[in-house]
């Protein structure tokens, strides 16, 4: 069973020095900035993760974290929504494969022109991230076996 909650953790900010400490977090609990795949099982290696910004409200300097397990992540970067990014990004990999074709066998121009519209539509629906729209692009010319575009 997954465990998740996001906590904001305040951070203190010494006067003199100006140096940030965490607190309070639990001992027993780890906080994750690494990307250590192996977090990762089932997810590509050339899958982005990258974590979300968040801004919090108030005077006092916060950090967002998502707990999951007894372990904290960037917002963005636990292995749950690591895992639910991907099954999006894959399904939509997948539809993308009879869109481009539809859109060859209309003559509607060469595989990279097709990939690029196709790269350009999912960054106007921000859908996902940039770096995501990518990689959907990738794996769409992966499935249909055409020449990867250069980003």
């Amino acid at each position: 069973m997954v465990c998740r909650s996001t906590v904001s953790v305040p951070l203190i900010l010494s006067s003199l020095n100006r140096s940030a400490t965490l607190c309070p977090i639990p001992a027993n609990s780890k906080y994750i900035m690494s990307n250590d795949r192996q977090k990762y099982p089932g997810i590509p290696e050339d899958f982005p993760v990258a974590p979300i910004p968040y801004a919090l409200a108030g005077a006092q300097p916060k950090l967002n974290l998502v707990e999951e397990d007894g372990q904290f992540y960037s917002p963005g970067t636990s292995p749950s929504e690591v895992s639910d990014a991907f099954e999006v990004c894959e399904d939509l990999a997948q539809q993308f494969v009879k869109y481009c074709l539809d859109k060859e066998s209309a003559k509607f121009g060469t595989h990279a022109e097709i990939l690029e519209r196709v790269r350009q539509r999912l960054l106007t629906k921000d859908w996902c991230t940039p770096a995501q729209c990518g990689w959907i692009t990738r794996r769409t010319a992966s499935l249909l076996a055409w020449q990867v575009p250069d980003e």
